[in-house]
């Protein structure tokens, strides 16, 4: 039997793609997602206390941690696997896949997008144990911890976006951290500078008072300098025509790899770039497409 556990947003549980969610109660989902979060064996006393201190006896909080381990693995099989009277810890023989394992092996072999892919939301989205101080304490601890590394993901991968001129990816990226978290400065800059490549000058410069907006409520301060020099960039590029290139009224077709190519070297720090042939072989139409392209890219 194939268990899926998925405790990276709303709470999951499948068996064989089946959802049986519903079949769990929040002591059940909290008592699982404690123990995949810890990754072995784990006391009775600690799971106890974790889950029932604040509201029973140790020796009540134990045999409610005993009712809870019995009813979970009648409905998952082996997922909780005990060792005597002292520890239990996510079984090891069943056959079970954790999203929160998934998360930590993408993040550790620098697959970035599958790792931003498998955060949802936050750890345990819309569970809490209000009467379980200890419980909520960790609680909190934990959906601080998987946000920061999932937000370090997309930093990742908005730099990497950057890097190579994708600007749709770039502005991708840009949303979902903003989704994350609304109060940091610099996906606001990175989603601005995607929007003013794409020649989106208007939206770039709401997305700006946003993040003044922003920084004003939550923080009194002015926005940065680095973000300063983007909104004057945009602002430069929407005021100033937009190409003065040859009009063409037929459509490019082909020379795909000198496109390409073309578009590869054209970077920021590229100053000039020479299309060489003998005269005749159509080198104007290749040169002018890439500036036709790309011309938003270089903001003034």
């Amino acid at each position: 039997m194939v268990v899926e556990l998925k405790f990276l947003g709303t709470p999951e549980v499948l068996i064989h793609g089946r959802p049986v969610t519903a079949a769990l109660d929040r002591k059940h989902i909290a008592l699982l997602a404690f123990l995949a979060v810890e990754g072995g064996w784990v006391s009775r006393e600690r799971a106890a206390d974790l889950l029932w201190g604040g509201e029973c006896t140790d020796s009540k909080a134990l045999q409610n941690l005993r009712q809870t381990v019995h009813e979970i693995n009648e409905l998952l099989p082996a997922v909780i696997e005990k060792d005597g009277r002292k520890v239990i810890r996510l079984g090891q023989t069943s056959l079970h896949d954790l999203d929160i394992k998934q998360f930590e092996e993408a993040r550790a072999r620098g697959d970035y997008e599958c790792a931003a892919g498998l955060y949802r939301g936050e750890f345990l989205d819309g569970l809490s144990l209000k009467n379980e101080e200890a419980f909520e304490g960790w609680l909190r601890e934990q959906r601080a911890v998987y946000q920061r590394r999932a937000l370090a993901c997309l930093d990742a991968l908005m730099n990497a976006a950057n890097d190579r001129w994708d600007s749709e990816a770039l502005e991708r990226h840009a949303r979902c951290s903003l989704l994350l978290d609304p109060l940091r400065e610099e996906p606001y800059r990175q989603l601005r500078l995607a929007l003013g490549r794409r020649g989106h000058f208007s939206e770039a410069l709401r997305v700006y008072r946003d993040c003044v907006a922003m920084l004003e409520t939550e923080f009194n301060h002015a926005p940065a300098a680095e973000t300063m020099a983007v909104h004057e960039r945009i602002l430069l590029a929407r005021a100033l025509p937009w190409h003065d290139l040859p009009f063409h009224a037929a459509t490019f077709v082909g020379r795909e790899r000198e496109l390409a190519e073309a578009a590869t070297l054209l970077r920021p720090d590229c100053r000039l770039l020479t299309f060489l042939g003998p005269g005749g072989v159509g080198k104007t139409r290749p040169a002018i497409e890439p500036a036709r392209r790309l011309g938003h890219s270089f903001l003034h």
